[in-house]
């Protein structure tokens, strides 16, 4: 039980770093898909990259990734909701 809490709070604490990064700093992630969608296939084929919105769905789906977070260590400290 104890690895899994420990899992869990590291899985949580990078998905609370790169929810972090995506509502601070959309645009640079923006940009730097930019430069790796040269050297991937994938990424050259995936039409929302290069749209004008981008940033502001990155900046909503990292909220949407905080709230989980959130709402996950509440869960896991046993306060619920």
């Amino acid at each position: 039980m104890i690895l899994l809490n420990i899992f869990s709070a590291i899985i949580l604490f990078l998905l609370a770093g790169f929810a972090g990064l995506c509502i601070l700093k959309p645009e640079m992630l923006v940009e730097w898909l930019r430069k790796q969608s040269q050297k991937s296939r994938w990424l050259q084929l995936n039409p929302f990259l290069f749209r004008s919105w981008y940033p502001a769905f990155l900046r909503f789906m990292g909220m949407v990734a905080l709230i989980f977070v959130v709402l996950s260590v509440m869960v896991i400290t046993g306060h619920g909701f």
